[in-house]
């Protein structure tokens, strides 16, 4: 009966988890884009059309008409009259053909002259024009600027109220998970105490067989016993602490060690851990205590992840690892986690556990009975540190 109750509780703590996690997951940052629009328009434009000043050049040379209108009979020499006045005629045409040459050459110059200036006229006009037309533009920008302005500060408000609103339901639903989980916790702490025989409950002197075997088959459960016990009746207590001691087999326990890395947690893991701890403390995919205490040296393998339920998870690769002499191999892999309590914690609070950092570290071994497959975990208490 009471083992159904504790699975009961398990299922319902399961559903708890499940309809969290979802919200717990759920990243608050909203995708609203709230980018800064800004007019970009150019106020200042400049006529700069080019215009360069064409020239006629044009070759208007006189080509004086030489030919020789002598000729020779016998020895008497003498000018032929025709073409005297023929050539004299020539060079008068031709002088006539440079002036007009000359003419239409300054002509043409004076009309690209003019051209020039009409340009030059009407680019003076127009960049007048842009003076004027400037100050209506970049006050036309501001306006359009301060209006981008206000959509962008009013963006980001209701992008931060919104974010606001999605964390307090996040902080809202934690809180009342947590709370939920504590007492389921509690009930089924009190439930798993009940299964011990009477004489654990009632705080006996002495354990008897039974108690004995009740302690060996309920470590976790009797482990929380021995610690309510450690007041009240301490004698109790360290018969159940040395029922524990007992049980350590050292070689047992090393081969147990991982041959490689354990996962690395993810955020939705992290943050959900102030629910799962709880319930891996009543044995609900929870520690199983070997009674052994390892000593070792380790290499991290990745930067140590700190959970909501302000544990500190160290992977480490181990270069020494020892259990009461016995010396682990090479290529073995550990879990240390760091409970919120003690020297240590304080410790890893202080210091950055960073990849590739080296530490030392003593306690008590563990096996973390989480799936996929169990794993060994040293929980040190006042022994770590970073060499």
């Amino acid at each position: 009966m009471r083992s159904c109750v504790l699975l009961v509780k398990a299922i319902l703590f399961f559903l708890v988890c499940t309809t969290a996690t979802s919200i717990l997951a759920q990243n608050c940052d909203s995708a609203m884009d709230c980018s800064l629009k800004v007019d970009t328009r150019d106020c200042t434009p400049v006529d700069n059309r080019p215009w360069d000043l064409q020239v006629d050049n044009r070759s208007c040379g006189f080509d004086e008409d030489r030919r020789s209108c002598g000729h020779d009979v016998g020895p008497i020499h003498f000018n032929d009259p025709g073409c005297e006045a023929a050539k004299a005629a020539e060079n008068v045409r031709r002088r006539a053909d440079q002036a007009a040459c000359e003419a239409a050459k300054a002509f043409q110059n004076q009309l690209y002259a003019s051209q020039k200036s009409a340009c030059e006229a009407a680019k003076a006009a127009q960049n007048a024009a842009y003076i004027a037309q400037r100050p209506a533009c970049e006050s036309a920008k501001a306006t359009q600027n301060a209006l981008y302005a206000a959509e962008k500060a009013a963006c980001e408000t209701n992008k931060a109220a919104l974010k606001a609103k999605c964390e307090a339901e996040k902080a809202d639903l934690a809180r009342k998970s947590i709370a939920l989980v504590k007492k389921i916790n509690r009930e089924a702490t009190e439930l798993g105490l009940r299964a011990l025989p009477g004489d654990v409950r009632h705080g006996v002197e002495h354990l008897g067989a039974e108690a004995k075997n009740e302690i060996e088959k309920y470590p976790v459960v009797a482990s929380v016993l021995a610690t309510t016990l450690r007041l009240s009746n301490p004698l109790l207590a360290d018969q159940i602490d040395a029922i524990f001691a007992r049980n350590c087999d050292p070689i047992d326990v090393i081969t147990r060690l991982s041959s490689a890395s354990q996962r690395e947690l993810d955020k939705p893991t992290r943050d959900l851990g102030a629910l799962t701890t709880p319930l891996k403390d009543i044995g609900v995919s929870g520690w199983i205590a070997t009674g052994c205490w390892a000593e070792g040296v380790g290499v991290l393998e990745r930067d140590a992840a700190h959970s909501s339920d302000r544990l500190y998870m160290v992977d480490v690769k181990l270069t020494s690892f020892s259990i009461e002499g016995h010396e682990a191999g090479a290529g073995r892999y550990l879990r240390i986690e760091i409970e919120p309590k003690g020297n240590v914690h304080s410790y890893a609070a202080r210091h950055s556990l960073a990849k590739n950092d080296t530490v030392s570290f003593a306690g008590p071994v563990l096996i973390d009975t989480d799936l996929p497959s169990p794993f060994l975990e040293v929980h040190p208490i006042d022994d770590f540190q970073k060499r």
